[in-house]
C-alpha cells in the first residue's frame, strides 16, 4: 500500500486555520521531481536523497 500526502494543501489549511486569507497564500507550483536539478526530491533521487526546507514569511 502506498500513501500520498499533499503537504502543500496541508500547509494551506494550517495557514487558513490561523486566519491567513487564502488570497495571501502563494503556492509556487514548483514540482521538486520536475525541478530536481534545483531541489532535492526523494522521489527523483531515490534512497540517497537530501532534504528540502521551506521558508514562510509573514508581513
Amino acid at each position: 500500500m502506498q500513501y500520498v500526502i499533499d503537504t502543500v494543501e496541508i500547509n494551506k489549511e494550517i495557514l487558513k486555520n490561523h486566519k491567513i486569507l487564502e488570497k495571501n497564500i502563494i503556492d509556487s507550483n514548483i514540482c521538486t521531481v520536475c525541478q530536481s536539478k534545483y531541489f532535492h526530491s526523494r522521489r527523483a533521487e531515490g534512497i540517497e536523497y537530501d532534504l528540502n526546507t521551506g521558508i514562510i514569511m509573514l508581513k
